[in-house]
């Protein structure tokens, strides 16, 4: 089921993107590249490569280009997407076929989580209740390798604490990831806080197979003290700023929670 409601949703925004388009003849802007400065970077002029080649007078150019973004997987759809509006009949037909097989193959994609990047995705659980003031707060994120080949993560060591309401961070140097932590009701949040560190151990890599996953429990308690009110919390896992994992090019993000504390 998870996987029909995947391929649904991609056909949807290609579709629909590609009703917006219309029947358009004018010439095409090919995707743009910069100057690369790490892997990020190459992967995405890689990206703008391929999709300027499915519109390529070459069919076997157009064959490689179209299963080499299918390989790559959803960070694609972005740039993809971009190009639909001004592309030919020939990228809007392949960018259809692209997305429904990225679907079909990245059936471990969870439409609940945060957006896929380098393969990863962060599912933050729903807490399961309302806490009391004072009360130990945990949350469940499970980082999830979706696609279909084997992929290698840094294990967590740490987390900094973002208060933006107050425009405040407490950070740590062996720091893997965030939590950030906003008002959702009419309670502010608090002014203090802490990173939250584990004990100090060595770099392990994890090897994920695809649709391989792992859960961890985060101390909110820890890191803030909240009083009674509504919070929205959210994930991320520094992936491309501490280069945690190869090709990542952005941080990842996990879908946000609300937290309750009651009186």
């Amino acid at each position: 089921m998870k996987g029909q409601r995947a391929i649904v949703v991609a056909l949807f925004w290609v579709l629909s993107l590609v009703a917006a388009a219309g029947a358009q003849t004018t010439a095409t802007a090919p995707a743009t590249t910069r100057a690369a400065s790490g892997p990020a970077d190459l992967l995405r002029q890689r990206i703008a490569r391929l999709v300027n080649e499915l519109e390529s007078d070459d069919f076997d150019a157009r064959e490689k280009a179209t299963l080499a973004l299918i390989e790559i997987g959803p960070e694609v759809l972005e740039i993809l997407y971009q190009r639909l509006p001004d592309g030919t009949a020939e990228l809007r037909q392949r960018a259809t076929h692209i997305a429904a097989e990225i679907s079909r193959k990245w059936q471990g994609i969870r439409l609940d989580a945060g957006k896929v990047v380098a393969g990863f995705q962060a599912f933050l659980l729903p807490p399961p209740k309302v806490y009391a003031a004072g009360d130990k707060i945990h949350l469940h994120v499970v980082l999830s390798n979706v696609g279909p080949t084997s992929r290698q993560i840094v294990d967590f060591r740490g987390f900094d604490l973002e208060l933006p309401d107050h425009k405040l961070e407490f950070t740590s140097r062996r720091s893997d990831g965030r939590l950030i932590v906003r008002k959702a009701g009419r309670t502010a949040t608090p002014r203090e806080g802490k990173a939250i560190e584990y004990p100090a151990i060595p770099d392990q890599r994890i090897n994920f197979a695809g649709g391989g996953s792992i859960a961890t429990l985060i101390p909110l308690h820890a890191a803030v003290a909240l009083p009674a009110g509504e919070y929205e919390v959210q994930f991320v896992w520094y992936s491309a700023t501490k280069s945690l994992v190869a090709d990542a090019m952005e941080d990842l993000k996990s879908n946000p929670v609300r937290v309750k504390v009651g009186q």
